[in-house]
């Protein structure tokens, strides 16, 4: 999301534009949580300070919670079905 923001500002376009969201209400959407977190990361004085905002994957891991390398182990025992009834 960081990046997005970034190219949005220097190439002065929207960021629902930088990822070709073309669906009216969902840019809006995007570009309001794009310019909430740009919001949130600047400083008084006008710098950006990205590590002001706690994201998501800082948090404490629940002991229930699944991560990527159970997801890799997972696979490696039972393989991928493509199932195209989906």
């Amino acid at each position: 999301m960081i990046q997005v923001i970034m190219m949005a500002q220097i190439y002065q376009r929207r960021p629902s534009e930088i990822l070709g969201i073309k669906d009216e209400y969902e840019s809006y959407c995007f570009d309001e949580v794009a310019f909430q977190l740009l919001t949130a990361a600047t400083e008084k004085d006008g710098r950006i300070n990205w590590d002001k905002i706690r994201w998501k994957d800082r948090r404490p891991r629940d002991k229930n919670h699944t991560t990527n390398s159970e997801l890799i182990k997972f696979i490696q025992k039972h393989g991928i079905t493509n199932n195209n009834n989906v």
